[in-house]
């Protein structure tokens, strides 16, 4: 399990959340230090002219301001690495918040993979109980026309009618309930599942019609 792993996808969105924030924050910062620097340069041109002019006072006033330029100069440049700083936490905080959203996504597919394979055993098994039900009562319908071949007291015209009904209703059932529904209107992966009879009614050999 990665290191990562101890850290919720939620935390790592917070503090992608609160590194944009705090980016934001910052970017503002520089924007006005920067307006106020052009302000003062704008400032400190109007002084030259006027200390060439032969102002005396102004040199004063030019000492000044050059002195608040350079504070917002080192201002300017520390907001800068900051921000530069903030982009590597975002990268580090976005690749992180990638790997966590992997790992989520892996964790909820193998989820529901099992909860999938728990329910196709369910309804695999299930279908196989009824199908061996079914096998198990087309044996005894086998052996019952059996029995009926070997009826003493009808005649071989009766007899036939018995086993013409068993075929007839075989066959139309048949047809409705198996192979109406062996293929499923959706295949997924061109996969389709096919089910057939393990003994189709026109082989079972007691369902022969007999001659009167």
């Amino acid at each position: 399990m990665s290191a990562t792993a101890t850290v919720t996808l939620e935390d790592k969105a917070k503090e992608y959340s609160d590194l944009q924030t705090q980016r934001n924050q910052v970017e503002g910062d520089l924007i006005a230090a920067t307006a106020d620097h052009a302000r003062l340069e704008d400032q400190r041109k109007s002084i030259m002219v006027r200390i060439a002019d032969g102002d005396v006072k102004a040199g004063a006033q030019a000492d000044q301001m050059e002195q608040q330029q350079v504070h917002l100069e080192r201002k300017i440049e520390g907001l800068q690495t900051k921000i530069s700083q903030i982009e590597t936490q975002f990268r580090e905080v976005s690749d992180q918040l990638t790997v966590l959203g992997r790992e989520r996504q892996a964790s909820a597919a193998a989820e529901r993979l099992e909860e999938l394979k728990t329910d196709v055993a369910h309804h695999t098994q299930k279908m196989l109980a009824h199908w061996r039900a079914g096998c198990r009562a087309a044996y005894e319908l086998t052996e019952f026309l059996a029995g009926v071949e070997d009826e003493t007291v009808l005649s071989p015209s009766q007899k036939s009618k018995i086993l013409t009904m068993a075929s007839e209703v075989l066959d139309v059932g048949g047809a409705q309930h198996n192979e109406g529904w062996t293929h499923h209107s959706r295949s997924v992966g061109g996969w389709q599942l096919t089910i057939k009879p393990v003994c189709p009614p026109e082989s079972l050999r007691h369902l022969e019609k007999l001659e009167g």
